[in-house]
């Protein structure tokens, strides 16, 4: 919230300049409070507007920076247990500190947001008083009813005229010596509705009280408000000069009612000045353009940046940022049973430390992170009391780690139990990496294409694949014609490592081609992963002869066998 209302006070800044530039000497009055009113509402709407880009503009780095800031959690600082040791931590004397190096840092937007609330309620209770002794003002007084509809209300000392929605208040006094000027002039307020510009300014000027910017709006918005009625007395024949004089005379009046207007509102020499300046050219309003692209400047500010565009770069400069994807398959739901499988609960559980894991600023300073393989004792309830891990682990790290494991829900880690056994320990992965970065100063980057001949139980037995790493940014489209962009690392787990690519399995009797030349284990292309551009997989159907041994006899089959092409380009 905070952060919507502070572009909303940067567009209108920034809006506003230009109007004053450009058309506030002009002698459009009608045009200009247009323009004055159409600021107000695109500075409100434009901060919910969101573009997808691939790259922000300076003013959209400023934007996000206030957006870092303000939505940076506060959390309490814990001391971290130093009676562990040997590896073994017990859980009931570990304290998991959140946000180590980030305390003194979320101070600020709670600050922020504590002295914001304070302005916003000083200025709403002088709002809600201003109101009150103004309604007070409109109660007293004899009222009778102008040819119009409007309600003149006619008060006795030295009241100033104004005007408010249809009401006019008026002293005996000037109801008897000035009465054609004054009702001339508080009758084209009402008519031309200003009073719910008022309304509008007053309300921004509660939310936005910070935004000195908003109070210079309201004066020149309430001076074009005067220039209409003025132009308005002058166009029924009233004397110029006498009304001129009139104008010097209410000028020492009081001015109480801000909600208002007032005859003796704005600037008494502006107005004069205004009355005798040459009517400005209908061109002069195509002056106006030049808030389209100030506008767009806005709207660029508060784009998202989107990794779907070849230009959308990690902060490293070698690839594309993480994305973290929802997968409802994955999805922890306390209302529902956890799935029968340890298998899918381990993935669970991988999800969710994925989803739940945070990147500190000061591990991003130092550029430490890892994959780390944990061994909590878990209990028949999901609770675990000690938890094994390497000894030499940073502690802001192991402070992540522990974090992590202590917010996966009971049942889910329960689930990770083998299912003859009620309690024991497991083996959980935990990767603690920088989303910002495409590859990890921790991860050595991979082969594009690795033969592999894997052994399964039976030794006897070969599984022999290429695993094809993708890095991020890259296309992938698979057989069945589905087209997409790589946003997510393989987070599958491969002997305790999470890799910085999205891996692919391809089995030995597919047709493979690196930018239109095959190859297969014989002659594999010697690449980096981040050489590959896009990777396409095509069902390519051939004629093949099989041999088949029946129970009694053998024969040959002509049949119609089905494997896969895949074409791999390099940038």
């Amino acid at each position: 919230m905070i952060a919507y209302i502070l572009k909303s006070a940067l567009t209108l800044a920034m809006l506003y300049c230009v109007f004053t530039l450009l058309l506030s000497r002009e002698t459009l009055h009608r045009f200009n409070r247009m323009v004055l009113l159409c600021i107000i509402c695109v500075s409100l709407v434009l901060p919910v507007v969101h573009l997808q880009t691939s790259r922000l503009t300076m003013v959209g780095q400023v934007v996000q920076t206030i957006d870092k800031v303000q939505s940076q959690p506060f959390s309490a600082l814990k001391e971290e247990d130093s009676s562990a040791s040997d590896g073994v931590y017990v859980e009931d004397c570990t304290i998991i500190p959140l946000h180590v190096e980030d305390t003194k840092e979320s101070i600020l937007p709670v600050s922020l947001t504590t002295i914001y609330l304070l302005g916003l309620g000083i200025t709403l209770g002088v709002f809600l008083y201003r109101a009150a002794i103004l309604f007070l003002l409109l109660r007293k007084g004899h009222r009778i009813k102008d040819e119009r509809g409007n309600t003149l209300i006619i008060k006795g000392g030295d009241c100033p005229p104004f005007s408010f929605w249809h009401y006019i208040v008026i002293s005996v006094k000037d109801y008897e010596n000035n009465r054609p000027s004054i009702l001339i002039h508080e009758q084209e307020h009402i008519r031309l509705g200003h009073s719910y510009d008022l309304l509008l300014v007053e309300t921004l000027k509660v939310v936005q009280w910070f935004n000195p910017f908003v109070y210079l709006l309201e004066r020149d918005l309430r001076a074009v408000h005067e220039y209409q009625a003025d132009e308005a007395v002058i166009r029924q024949g009233i004397d110029a000069t006498q009304y001129q004089i009139l104008l010097v005379t209410k000028a020492v009046g009081m001015r109480l009612q801000t909600l208002a207007n007032s005859l003796s509102r704005s600037k008494l020499k502006n107005r004069i000045l205004m009355m005798k300046r040459k009517q400005s050219s209908p061109l002069a309003s195509l002056k106006a353009a030049c808030l389209l692209p100030v506008a767009a400047l806005s709207l660029m500010a508060s784009a998202q940046v989107t990794d779907d565009g070849q230009n959308n770069r990690s902060s490293d400069g070698t690839g594309y940022v993480y994305t973290f994807e929802r997968n409802e398959k994955l999805e922890y739901n306390a209302q529902k049973p956890i799935p029968q499988g340890t298998d899918l609960c381990y993935e669970m559980v991988e999800y969710w430390l994925e989803q739940h894991m945070q990147y500190t600023n000061e591990m991003r300073r130092r550029g430490i992170g890892g994959n780390f393989t944990v061994q909590p004792y878990v209990k028949a309830d999901g609770s675990f009391t000690n938890v094994k891990m390497d000894e030499n682990i940073d502690p802001l790290l192991k402070a992540e780690v522990m974090r992590l494991l202590h917010s996966v829900p009971k049942p889910l880690l329960k689930g990770v139990l083998a299912r003859t056994t009620r309690e024991g320990y497991v083996y959980i992965t935990i990767s603690i990496f920088d989303p910002t970065l495409a590859h990890q100063p921790f991860n050595k980057r991979e082969k594009l294409i690795v033969y592999r001949e894997d052994h399964g139980k039976n030794t006897s037995r070969r599984f022999p694949r290429y695993t094809m790493s993708i890095p991020l940014g890259a296309t992938y489209t698979d057989a069945n014609g589905s087209s997409r962009i790589i946003k997510r690392r393989d987070l599958i787990y491969l002997n305790g490592m999470a890799s910085d690519y999205f891996r692919i399995g391809v089995t030995t009797d597919a047709r493979l081609l690196l930018d239109g030349v095959p190859f297969d284990k014989n002659n594999l292309p010697d690449l980096p992963a981040d050489s590959l551009k896009e990777v396409v997989f095509k069902k390519d159907t051939t004629s093949s002869k099989l041999h088949y041994e029946g129970t009694a006899r053998k024969k040959d089959v002509n049949a119609v066998g089905e494997r896969f092409t895949v074409e791999l380009r390099t940038r």
